[in-house]
Formats: structure tokens, sequence, C-alpha cells
């Protein structure tokens, strides 16, 4: 694991709802990309934050998280297709089905570069534990873009914008990536949308990591057991 900081501490006033800050900064960053004119940068992050009724984070500050976001992504991956957000992933491994969104996917030929954005304003010494928590969730999308797409290598990311901090979690990969079995037979452009909340992504890799054994029992009448909201 290591981490690098792509700048300070954006400050958040009062006693925020934490899940609605959230929402609002994924919001605003699967939608932002500093190459648009300012004024509308501006009066999108302010009408992202109306939205979601958060009071506690000034609009300005939204454009610093993406701005220093995905200049660190252009001068770092500069080779990289187009940044695509919310990308939606679903696949099967034996008798466990995955729902899913990335939050940021960057690819080509030979990498891909999934980023999962946690809105977390905790003190500096719990970072990388909270980073740890998206783990499991993380190293799931990450077998699925590389099933989907091929692409031998996928980079995993947790960015902490409130704090700063991008923190790489592992790769997936090394050798050319065939579908697996059962698995990610289209493209990630194809995929169907059937998205499953965050917390059941994450048990759901505890979950598939035991289940890939060729020979498993299926569940119930035979039937893959799925992971629903």
């Amino acid at each position: 694991m290591s981490r690098i900081v792509l700048g300070g501490w954006i400050p958040l006033s009062g006693s925020p709802d934490m899940i609605a800050l959230g929402e609002a900064v994924h919001a605003f960053l699967a939608t932002d990309r500093p190459g648009r004119p300012s004024d509308e940068r501006r009066d999108h992050a302010a009408e992202t934050l109306a939205r979601w009724g958060v009071s506690a984070l000034d609009p300005a500050h939204l454009l610093t998280m993406g701005e220093r976001l995905f200049g660190h992504l252009e001068a770092v991956y500069p080779g990289l297709a187009a940044i695509r957000a919310e990308v939606p992933v679903f696949g099967r491994w034996a008798v466990q089905r995955l729902h899913g969104r990335v939050d940021l996917l960057l690819r080509d030929e030979s990498r891909a570069v999934v980023i999962d954005h946690k809105s977390y304003p905790g003190a500096f010494d719990t970072w990388e534990r909270k980073a740890l928590d998206s783990a499991p969730q993380l190293r799931l999308y990450a077998r699925a873009v590389r099933a989907a797409t091929g692409c031998p290598t996928v980079e995993t990311w947790v960015h902490m914008p409130i704090v700063g901090q991008l923190i790489r979690m592992e790769s997936v990969g090394g050798g050319r990536a065939q579908p697996e079995s059962g698995g990610f037979l289209r493209s990630v452009q194809e995929l169907r949308v059937e998205v499953g909340g965050r917390d059941q992504c994450s048990r759901l890799i505890q979950q598939e990591l035991e289940a890939e054994a060729p020979g498993r029992t299926p569940g119930r009448a035979g039937q893959p057991r799925e992971v629903r909201p």
C-alpha cells in the first residue's frame, strides 16, 4: 500500500450529514472535468451541493477536489483513454454474482486503473485502515474489469478527496487476461446495468473467494445465489 498526497485538507463546517456529503462529492467528480469553463464548473458545484442539501462544503472546494485529482491522473497516466465515470460492472464466478459500479475507470490496451472515492474526513492515522475496508470490493471490481477488457494489469486506488490522498491498494493481473468461464463476456462499454450496494460487494468477494473451486454445489434448487441491495 502506498499513498500520494494530492493536496491539503478540505475544511468542513458544522456537523455535516456525511452520507449526503459523500453522494454530492461522488456526483460532482463523476461529471466534472477541469477543461470545462470555470463558470460552468462553479455553477455545477453549487447545484450539486444544493441538490444534496449540503452546506458544510464550499462549492470552490469541490472544484479543488476535481482539479487536483484529474490533474494528477493526466500527469501520471497521459496515454490512457478518456476517463469513464460510474461504469457498471456485473459478472459471475461459480455460484456468486456481482453487480456494481466503478467510480472512475481509465484504460488502454495494456492496463486499467480503477478508482473508488471515499469522502472520509478522519485522522491521519486512520486513512490506511479506512482504505483497507474497500479492498475486497476493489479486488473484485479489478477482476471484473480485467476479464471484460482483456487488460493484463488493473491498478486499484482509493481516493479520499477531503483529506487530499490517493491510496494504492493492489494490482490484479500480470499475464494476458482471458474471460473466465461463466464470467464477463461483454466489453465494459456494453455491460448492462444492475447495481448492487457497495456493502453487498464487499461481502460478496469474501464469499466468492471460497466459492471458486470447481464443482462447488450451487445454491438452492441448483440456482446461483445473487446479492441484492
